[in-house]
């Protein structure tokens, strides 16, 4: 994609303008939503730790309250944990791919400028 002078934008229709005007922030939008994802404040991080631990407490609590057998505080351990590793590994996952897609644009955007 050839990118365009300021002269030739000049030149084009007012439509033309905004359209290729809306273009830009769109792709500078998104462009910033994946610096943020990449630097990790793309998603909300609290809410599923808070709501996760939340439970936890109410699910010993209630262990506790009932007298529940030994292995079942040690599920509810495991579990625990499990989740937490796994929303860990996904929001790496998140931002790796992020990062992915910022570095395959500027590939993108140095080809087209080489061409």
């Amino acid at each position: 994609m050839n990118t365009l002078t300021k002269d030739q934008i000049r030149q084009l229709t007012p439509e033309q303008q905004e359209a290729i005007g809306t273009l830009e922030v769109h792709r500078i939008k998104k462009r910033q939503q994946l610096l943020q994802h990449a630097r990790g404040y793309g998603g909300k991080q609290l809410v599923p730790v808070a709501t996760l631990s939340i439970l936890f407490v109410l699910g010993v609590g209630l262990m506790y309250y009932f007298q529940a057998p030994r292995w079942t505080w040690a599920a509810l351990f495991v579990i625990f944990w499990w989740t937490l590793i796994q929303w860990q590994v996904n929001s790496i996952n998140r931002r790796l791919n992020s990062l992915i897609e910022l570095l395959e644009s500027d590939k993108k955007t140095e080809d087209d400028d080489a061409a």
